[in-house]
């Protein structure tokens, strides 16, 4: 206070104005320090906001985030969101392969390939003539349903009215079915093609088949040429009278009667030693015979 006392009046004012500039300037000094120390926090806040999960608040730099790698990495501190330190927080860029991000930024949902997952023949295409029709059919079947508008049936590369495509649709399937006629003769391939009921088509849903029409074969009338073949017929010649059982055996009655009466007037001679038929001639000379032996004894016995 002696000092202040001996200083004239104009070094009082020198003095205080030379304080006043020092408390001036080491007041912006610091502030500026502390401006420039805005991303850094105290030990005890950085390792509070380094253990904060997806979607929390309070970060101030991508190393708060719980899941940062330091390498950038898969999370950051959404600083753009707002420059308040309490609105800010940790977002996700991006999720593993496979995966996609939700608008939360922070959810990861696997992708789902869709595909379209197929069908059959029920009735395939095959050989018929060109003046008859042919039916075909199959039927296209996947979770997502079939689209039956996308139904589509070409034949040699031109595709059918859809007017002409019968469809009945079941849940997850749907059947279909058209008629094939007035085709030209020859080798043809049919294509049939569908979608899922999410748009997806492919090879899956794709059935191809190669069929052939062939011509009409008109028959040809032959001339039959009457043959006249000669046979030699060994039957006994029928004569009317002996067609029938008892004509048979009239017949038999009548030579049975024949010889009787033959017998009767010794115009047959029967000896049971056998059956001996002689003439009169023969009779007349054995009756000698006899005549002539009975003589001889009678002599002798003389």
């Amino acid at each position: 206070m002696k000092i202040l006392n001996d200083l004239e009046e104009k070094e009082k004012k020198a003095l205080i104005i030379i304080a006043i500039v020092f408390v001036v300037v080491l007041a912006t000094g610091f502030l500026l320090w502390r401006v420039n120390q805005k991303a850094k926090l105290s030990s005890d806040e950085s390792e509070a906001a380094s253990n904060l999960a997806c979607g929390e608040y309070g970060c101030s730099q991508d190393s708060d985030c719980k899941d940062y790698t330091g390498q950038g990495g898969d999370y950051e501190c959404d600083e753009v969101m707002s420059h308040i330190l309490s609105q800010q927080r940790c977002i996700r860029l991006r999720c593993p392969t496979g995966y996609t991000l939700q608008s939360d930024k922070c959810t990861c949902t696997a992708i789902v390939v869709n595909t379209c997952e197929g069908g059959n023949w029920v009735r395939r295409p095959t050989t018929f003539v060109e003046d008859e029709t042919f039916t075909i059919s199959g039927y296209g079947e996947d979770t997502d349903g079939i689209n039956a508008n996308s139904i589509d049936v070409k034949i040699d590369g031109t595709s059918i009215s859809g007017h002409k495509i019968s469809k009945q649709e079941d849940g997850d399937r749907t059947d279909w079915s058209t008629t094939l006629s007035d085709l030209s003769v020859g080798s043809h391939t049919i294509v049939v093609s569908w979608e899922d009921g999410e748009g997806k088509g492919g090879d899956d849903c794709t059935l191809t088949s190669t069929f052939t029409v062939s011509a009409v074969v008109e028959e040809e009338e032959e001339e039959e040429e009457e043959v006249i073949v000669q046979t030699t017929d060994t039957n006994v010649p029928q004569t009317g009278l002996l067609d029938e059982a008892w004509g048979k055996v009239a017949l038999g009655f009548g030579i049975l009667g024949m010889g009787m009466i033959l017998m009767k007037y010794n115009i047959f001679e029967f000896e049971w030693n056998g059956v001996e038929i002689k003439s009169e001639g023969v009779k007349r000379k054995h009756n000698d015979r006899l005549k002539n032996e009975f003589e001889r004894k009678v002599v002798k016995d003389k």
